[in-house]
């Protein structure tokens, strides 16, 4: 399927065409194989729209995530957003697109690091992405990221790991691999969410 034939609107906020992400496997000893871990998949999400990816395990889905989100480089294809081809920008650019992506990984702990309290972990992406003009303003913007999240904000001193899973009960999640997965940030979210689990939207 070309663009044209998916033919994006203004209500479009992802156009993926003909995406290919390829590695190679064997060493030294072995002779090197080409594995085609996605082979021209399109699709395309529209804004209030939901669309699940619903494929067995190894079939390419977490993949596919990884590739839109530009954690993996894709081999060929298009990823439009906002006028822009993700595949193809880099350095600054990518940063900033990035502002608007938010990724919800399928195991919550495992995303987390545990030696970071909770304030730490949530304001790491402020700072990389100066959000916010101190680092006061930036720790308000977290509290009140809690408080959307119906957390006491006494948790901020304390480990990830120790309440993590409360990080699952916020309201209204947008997405999520599993049904724990993710609190929705509301004024500081994405536009669009990933979870490579069952499906994404």
């Amino acid at each position: 399927m070309s663009m044209k034939d998916m033919n994006p609107t203004n209500d479009t906020v992802l156009s993926v065409s003909d995406l290919v992400v390829r590695f190679e496997s064997g060493g030294r000893q072995s002779k090197k194989k080409i594995v085609r871990a996605v082979d021209g998949v399109s699709f395309e999400i529209v804004r209030g729209e939901i669309v699940a990816l619903v494929g067995e395990s190894g079939c390419g889905k977490s993949t596919i995530a990884m590739a839109v989100m530009r954690l993996i480089k894709p081999t060929s294809g298009q990823i439009i957003s906002d006028g822009l081809d993700l595949a193809t920008i880099h350095g600054r650019a990518l940063q900033r697109a990035r502002r608007r992506i938010q990724m919800i990984f399928q195991d919550p702990f495992g995303s987390l690091d545990p030696r970071q309290t909770v304030m730490e972990a949530v304001s790491e992406p402020l700072t990389i992405h100066k959000v916010g003009n101190s680092a006061g303003e930036r720790k308000e913007l977290v509290f009140e990221a809690l408080r959307m999240a119906q957390l006491n904000p006494r948790v901020v001193r304390r480990s990830t790991t120790t309440c993590g899973d409360r990080f699952g009960n916020g309201p209204e999640p947008r997405t999520c691999g599993r049904g724990r997965a993710s609190f929705d940030v509301g004024r500081f979210g994405p536009r669009w969410n990933f979870a490579p689990h069952d499906g994404f939207a």
